[in-house]
């Protein structure tokens, strides 16, 4: 079986929308640097609502 995945922004963006129409179903980012100041980017809390942004998208983190 095949997936088909995307590197896409942290942040929705008209780009999550376009790859969906065309098959996309993984997302796969990089570490989410615009979260909260008082957070490190690798922390488990911002990864972890950085994966929430995509799943409420409709995506599947890639590695699930």
């Amino acid at each position: 079986m095949i997936e088909i995945a995307e590197v896409l922004p942290t942040s929705p963006t008209r780009l999550w929308t376009l790859v969906q129409q065309v098959g996309v179903t993984h997302a796969v980012g990089g570490l989410p640097w615009d979260e909260r100041g008082n957070e490190q980017p690798w922390d488990y809390m911002p990864l972890l609502r950085m994966k929430q942004r995509y799943e409420n998208a409709g995506f599947t983190a890639f590695g699930d």
